[in-house]
């Protein structure tokens, strides 16, 4: 049904003043990969001049190469681009503005932690460059045991997949042995082309607040000692009566232990008998001299 056609006439569109074919040959030229659309089909034109005996050219060839679906799929392919770099430039802006460090080490020999590579990390706001934790990923992972709790974490979320939370970290000067940081982690599997190929984790400071509660620790055992060895019963007692603290002084003085009275009631251990009754005291007036 083409065959004896002019070209227009299959094309419905007059582009004879235009026409690439028939530039081709009357310039005596070749034409490759051009670009032409037709309707809403895009194609790839390639335009070839023939020639008679006499070295007279005599015809062209033209042949067209649909890349349609192509362009389609380019264009799907660039707005998904787009919406990616916007995710990645939202994540960046996540990651960048967080106190807390973030990171990623890809696994290079799965057995061995120490060789793995990092290959992204923050610089979280609210530390400094010179940090323990942040140095001792980045650069140099040969550390103290605490260091090997850490990296023992790291390879179980490698192998299982799971994430693991609460993985505590503390580091020690090297000459004290005292602990200088603390850090909280929640490490999760980092993955490519849909394998576990590292983990990653949010890594977060609490040196602060775990020293703090060291503090109170030890302010807690120093009290503690000292209300062990005054030569005095020393009770804590609630409004009800009941007991939650006495020393061991009580023993001396009673002959009982303390974990036999704590929990009981004061008032029905030491004033037995109805006619106690329980005095509520509005306030202590001490003496002068």
């Amino acid at each position: 049904k083409l065959i004896g056609k002019k070209c227009f006439e299959v094309i419905k569109e007059n582009q004879c003043e235009n026409c690439q074919l028939k530039k081709t040959i009357e310039e005596k030229r070749i034409i490759s990969d051009m670009e032409i659309k037709i309707g809403e089909r895009i194609l790839l034109m390639n335009c070839f001049y023939t020639e008679d005996i006499n070295g007279s050219v005599n015809g062209g060839i033209a042949t067209f190469f649909d890349i349609t679906p192509f362009e389609i799929s380019k264009k799907i392919a660039s707005k998904v681009q787009e919406e990616l770099i916007k995710s990645i430039k939202k994540y960046r802006t996540l990651i960048e503005t967080t106190h807390d460090f973030y990171w990623i080490m890809r696994a290079v020999d799965p057995q061995n932690v120490k060789s793995w590579k990092i290959i992204e990390v923050n610089q979280p706001k609210n530390s400094r460059s010179n940090k323990l934790f942040i140095n001792k990923i980045t650069k140099n992972r040969t550390y103290d045991t605490g260091w090997k709790e850490f990296e023992s974490a790291c390879l179980k979320v490698y192998k299982t997949g799971k994430v693991k939370s609460n993985v505590m970290t503390s580091l020690k000067d090297y000459e004290t042995g005292e602990p200088v940081e603390f850090w909280q982690s929640e490490i999760f599997p980092y993955y490519e082309h849909g394998e576990i190929v590292g983990v990653q984790g949010l890594s977060k400071d609490i040196t602060t607040e775990k020293k703090a509660n060291l503090k109170l620790l030890e302010s807690e055992k120093k009290y503690r000692k000292l209300v062990e060895t005054v030569p005095s019963i020393f009770c804590i007692i609630k409004k009800s009566g009941k007991i939650i603290y006495v020393n061991n002084y009580i023993k001396k003085v009673t002959g009982y232990k303390p974990e036999e009275i704590i929990g009981k009631n004061l008032w029905k251990i030491f004033f037995p008998g109805n006619e106690y009754k329980p005095v509520s005291y509005t306030h202590l007036t001490l003496p002068t001299n």
